[in-house]
């Protein structure tokens, strides 16, 4: 019986109780070989596969007799088909029994280290669009060693790729190898925004209470590697929130004079964002607030008008 690897190792392997085909024989109650059906496995380099396989033989009444292969088990197959000869002889009877099976080594795929986390990048954005990403991604193969690799997006060598800001991109990449056997592999990009979260005199944290009628100015300040953003299009929505907790219906905030529509603005002196909510036309209430920095993490905070 020869065993067989789901992977790295036999590719096929079938177990030959009787004689297999091709096999020869001399004599009166000439010996049963059992050999491997056929073997196939990848290469482990340039040179070939080491390679171990199992042959037995008993004479016609099933008493074990030594058989003898070349070439032997263990040794180094090269690349393409070998075909082992087995013989063995009966030393009462002296039939003998002759037969071959075949060994293939191929050259297998190559191997792609994509030099990236299971759960792939995650950048911060360094533009107000989304950010600058370089990834190395490098493949091998058992017999051509290293191999190129292409990538989709992709830049010249060495060089960042532009990741948009709120979207999750696949990189798909595939290696090629000397026999043009191909492997592809994917990982994500996605592009999030540093902040502060926002800041005074709203707690993120709690339940911040005003009086209604008067502007609150929701600010967040910018960290990390988006710290030099000053164009963000960062915006802010409002919506009720009942006496159950239920969060109600959202609508875009409005904001007090000078600010234009739910949008923030940029205030260079602080180095924050900022709008002036009007609650003049808010009623009285929780109300959840949540800023909108275009890359589509959640950011909420609830505030209380009286």
């Amino acid at each position: 019986m020869v065993d067989s690897l789901a992977s790295g190792g036999w590719l096929e392997s079938c177990p030959s109780p009787v004689l297999p085909v091709g096999i020869g024989t001399t004599g009166s109650g000439a010996p049963v070989l059992q050999l491997p059906g056929g073997l196939a496995v990848d290469a482990t380099s340039a040179a070939g596969a080491l390679l171990e396989y199992a042959a037995g033989a008993t004479t016609a009444a099933g008493v074990p007799l030594p058989v003898d292969c070349q070439p032997h088990s263990g040794i180094v197959f090269p690349l393409g088909i070998s075909n082992v000869l087995c013989t063995a002889v009966d030393p009462q009877t002296h039939a003998v029994a002759v037969g071959t099976f075949p060994i293939t080594v191929v050259d297998g795929p190559p191997v792609i280290d994509l030099g990236v986390a299971a759960g792939g990048i995650v950048a911060e954005a360094d533009n107000a669009l989304g950010a600058f990403v370089t990834y190395a991604v490098t493949a091998s193969d058992a017999v051509s060693g290293p191999v190129p690799v292409e990538c989709t997006p992709s830049a010249s060598s060495g060089q960042p790729v532009l990741f948009p800001l709120g979207e999750i991109t696949t990189v798909t990449c595939t290696a090629t190898d000397s026999s043009n056997n191909q492997t592809q592999a994917s990982f994500t990009v996605r592009v999030v925004v540093s902040w502060s979260n926002v800041l005074a005199p709203i707690n993120p944290l709690g339940l911040s209470i005003f009086l209604r009628g008067l502007p609150i100015a929701v600010k967040f300040a910018l960290s990390g590697d988006s710290a030099a953003i000053t164009n963000l299009g960062a915006r802010l929505f409002a919506a009720r929130v009942d006496a159950a907790g239920n969060v109600g219906a959202e609508q875009p905030a409005v904001g007090a004079a000078p600010a234009v529509d739910n949008l923030f603005r940029y205030v260079p002196l602080a180095g924050q964002y900022l709008l002036p909510l009007s609650t003049a036309g808010m009623q009285a209430g929780i109300c959840q607030l949540r800023v909108d920095l275009g890359d589509g993490v959640t950011h909420t905070a609830r505030i209380q008008l009286l």
